[in-house]
C-alpha cells in the first residue's frame, strides 16, 4: 500500500515537472515584437528622467501655493493693521468728546498703539525680506520693498511663470526621450538594413570566386582571376562581420534607453519612410514659435520683468536705481526674446532644408542602385563571354585595360554595394531629418 502510494506520488511529481520545463523554455526563448509606437511608449513609461521632472512639477505647484498663501497673509496683515488705526482713531476721537484730556487718551490707547506699530514694523521687515529674496531671484541688486499689493503679485507671477515653464518642459522632455527612442529604433533598422546589403555582397563574391575557381580549375580563366575574386570575397565576409556586430550594438542602444534588460531578446518592425513626404514651413514656424521650450522660456521672463518694472514704478522715482535697473532688466529680457525668436526661426528652416535636401537625395540613389545592378550584369556577362570593351565605370576607375576580366566585376561589384549602403544611409538620414525638423518646430512625436 505504502508502495503504490509513493509511486502516485513520484508520477505526480515527473509530471508536475515535465509540465513546467517546456513552458518556462518558452518563456525564456519568446521573442518580444515591437512597433516604434511600443518602443516609445515602454521608454516612456520606464524613464527616470520623467518622474523626476513630475517631482519638480509637484515642487512648482506647491511652491505657487505658497506663494499665494503668503499673498493671502500679507494682505491680511495689512488690512488688519490699518483697520486697528482706525478704531484706535476713533476710540481716541470718542474719548476727546467725554472731556478727555491728551494724556489720559495716550495712556489709555498706548498699549493698543504700540501693538500695531510692532504689526506694522514686523510686516514692513517681512516686506524687505521678501523684497530681497525676489531680488535675488530677479537677479535685481537694488531692490528692498514694493509694498503689500505688489510684493504679492510679483510672488505669484514668478510662481505661475515658472509652474508653466516646468509644466511645459515635462511634455518638452517627453517629446525628446520619445525622439531618442525613435533614433534609436531607426539605428537598428538602418543596421539590420546594412547587414542584409553586406550579407548580399557576401554572396556575390562567394559566386564570383566560385565561377572564378571553377573556371581556373576547367584551363578556362587564368589563377590570378580566382585569387583577386578570392581576396574579394573575404574582404565581404569582413564587411559583413562588421555590421554584424554594428547590428548588435545598435540594439543594445534601443534597450539601454527603453530601460528594459540587456538579455530580452526584440524584433521591430520596418517603419523607415522611404517616400517624401512634404511639409509647410509657415505652419512649421507657426508651430515652433508656440510649442518650442526656449520661446516659452523667453516669454515668461519678458513677462516677468515687465510686471516687475511695472510695480517698481509705483514705489521709485525714475531718478533712482532701482527704477533704472528694473528698466534695464527689463529691456535685457525683451532683448533675449527677440534673439530667441530669431535662432528657433533659424534652426527651423535650416531643418526644413536638410529635410528636403535629404528627400531629393533618397529619390536620386534609387536610381543609382537599378543603374548600378545593370552595370554589374554587364560586366559578369563580358567577363563570361570574353568581351573586353571598356565602360564608363572603368574609365572613372582608370581601368580601361580591365575590360572584360574580373577586375571589372569586381568593380562592378564594389560599386553596386556602396550604393546600395548610400541607398540605405540616405534613407535613415531622411527619416532621422523629418525627427528633427518635427521636434524644431515643437510637434510632439508622443
Amino acid at each position: 500500500m505504502k508502495k503504490n502510494k509513493l509511486a502516485a506520488l513520484s508520477l505526480t511529481l515527473i509530471l508536475s515537472i515535465s509540465m513546467f520545463l517546456p513552458v518556462h523554455a518558452e518563456e525564456k526563448d519568446k521573442v518580444l515584437t515591437l512597433t516604434i509606437e511600443d518602443a516609445v511608449k515602454a521608454g516612456i513609461e520606464n524613464s527616470t528622467a520623467l518622474k523626476q521632472i513630475q517631482n519638480e512639477i509637484e515642487i512648482s505647484k506647491l511652491a505657487d501655493n505658497y506663494a499665494r498663501f503668503k499673498k493671502d497673509e500679507l494682505h491680511d496683515a495689512d488690512k488688519a493693521i490699518r483697520e486697528g488705526y482706525e478704531k484706535v482713531s476713533q476710540t481716541e476721537l470718542i474719548m476727546a468728546n467725554r472731556g478727555m484730556t491728551p494724556e489720559q487718551i495716550a495712556a489709555a490707547t498706548k498699549s493698543a498703539r504700540d501693538s500695531l506699530n510692532s504689526g506694522s514694523q514686523k510686516l514692513g521687515e517681512a516686506l524687505i525680506t521678501a523684497g530681497g529674496s525676489l531680488s535675488e531671484k530677479l537677479n535685481m541688486a537694488s531692490m528692498e520693498s514694493l509694498g503689500v499689493d505688489s510684493t504679492g503679485e510679483l510672488m505669484t507671477s514668478m510662481t505661475d511663470a515658472q509652474l508653466t515653464v516646468t509644466k511645459s518642459s515635462y511634455e518638452i522632455y517627453k517629446n525628446q526621450i520619445a525622439m531618442l527612442i525613435k533614433k534609436s529604433y531607426y539605428d537598428v533598422l538602418k543596421a539590420e538594413k546594412m547587414l542584409a546589403v553586406k550579407e548580399k555582397a557576401m554572396e556575390r563574391g562567394k559566386k564570383q570566386w566560385e565561377f572564378a575557381r571553377d573556371s581556373y580549375e576547367a584551363g578556362m580563366k587564368a589563377k590570378d582571376d580566382m585569387l583577386l575574386a578570392e581576396v574579394y570575397y573575404k574582404g565581404t565576409q569582413i564587411e559583413y562581420k562588421k555590421a554584424l556586430g554594428d547590428k548588435r550594438n545598435a540594439f543594445i542602444e534601443l534597450k539601454k534607453n527603453m530601460n528594459i534588460p540587456a538579455e530580452t531578446e526584440i524584433k521591430l518592425k520596418d517603419v523607415l519612410a522611404e517616400k517624401i513626404e512634404p511639409q509647410n514651413l509657415e505652419e512649421g514656424l507657426i508651430s515652433g514659435m508656440k510649442n518650442r521650450l526656449e520661446m516659452k522660456k523667453a516669454l515668461a521672463e519678458e513677462v516677468i520683468y515687465i510686471a516687475n518694472h511695472n510695480y517698481v514704478k509705483r514705489y521709485y522715482d525714475r531718478i533712482t536705481f532701482q527704477y533704472a535697473e528694473a528698466e534695464l532688466r527689463k529691456e535685457k529680457a525683451v532683448l533675449n526674446f527677440d534673439r530667441t525668436k530669431q535662432e528657433v526661426e533659424s534652426s527651423i528652416r535650416q531643418s526644413y532644408e536638410t529635410l528636403n535636401t535629404t528627400g531629393e537625395m533618397l529619390e536620386t540613389s534609387k536610381e543609382m542602385a537599378e543603374k548600378a545592378k545593370e552595370s554589374l550584369e554587364i560586366a559578369e556577362y563580358k567577363y563570361k563571354e570574353g568581351f573586353g570593351s571598356d565602360s564608363s565605370l572603368l574609365k572613372k576607375l582608370d581601368l580601361e585595360s580591365s575590360a572584360g576580366t574580373i577586375v571589372e566585376v569586381l568593380a562592378a561589384e564594389e560599386n553596386l554595394s556602396q550604393v546600395e549602403a548610400k541607398a540605405v544611409e540616405i534613407t535613415y538620414g531622411y527619416n532621422l531629418a523629418k525627427i528633427k525638423y518635427f521636434n524644431d518646430i515643437g510637434k510632439f512625436i508622443y
